[in-house]
């Protein structure tokens, strides 16, 4: 049997099986999309939920460093800072789920420092140098500025784990697999339907 008689007998059947075949072929293809195409959108959200809950962290964190600095540094405190001390002292009470019981109840104590602080430092400018509690007055404060410091200084450290964030890239759609295969059984199908094309006329 030559090739002209092969293809003359049997195109019809073999261009209805590549045909087939490339349906298969481009619905396997176009499945293939349209599952990498969810993982990416899955992949997506995750990573707005990540960078969500990374702002809620760092405002607590931000708020707790924000407390040290003005129990520390900003003395006499006006209306004004009284007021901006106690609104991030409630922002930190926010990380109660946000973090876990170690990490929120260090931020807890800390601000609970400088709040003792500031009280302190309050009780301490209405006594004079005459006063017997003057003396422990002084040395009462600079235990809490030390512990405060030290606090200060670590947060940075104890938090940079905690505070870290992790994107995921999205998976790379470039798989090149299902669009040969389809490219490959098109172009068969092309040659066989030629080939039948030609029988016929030949015929």
């Amino acid at each position: 049997m030559t090739a002209y008689e092969f293809f003359k007998d049997f195109a019809g059947p073999i261009a209805t099986v590549i045909a087939a075949t490339v349906a298969a072929g481009v619905t396997a293809a176009f499945a293939y999309r349209q599952v990498i195409t969810a993982e990416q959108q899955s992949e997506t959200a995750r990573n707005k939920l990540r960078a969500d809950t990374f702002k809620m962290r760092f405002d607590v964190y931000s708020a707790a460093v924000e407390v040290c600095r003005i129990a520390l540094y900003r003395w006499p405190l006006d209306l004004n800072n009284r007021k901006e001390l106690n609104l991030l002292s409630a922002k930190v009470l926010e990380g109660e789920f946000m973090f876990s019981r170690e990490n929120f109840q260090y931020l807890m104590e800390t601000t609970g420092l400088c709040q003792h602080l500031v009280a302190a430092q309050q009780r301490h400018e209405i006594r004079n140098g005459n006063d017997p509690q003057f003396d422990d007055s002084v040395k009462k404060l600079e235990t809490i500025r030390d512990k405060i410091g030290q606090r200060f200084e670590d947060l940075p450290h104890k938090f940079m784990d905690v505070l870290s964030i992790d994107f995921q890239a999205p998976q790379s759609s470039h798989n090149s697999i299902p669009y040969l295969f389809t490219l490959l059984a098109t172009i068969g199908a092309l040659i066989v339907a030629l080939a039948a094309s030609l029988g016929c006329f030949r015929s």
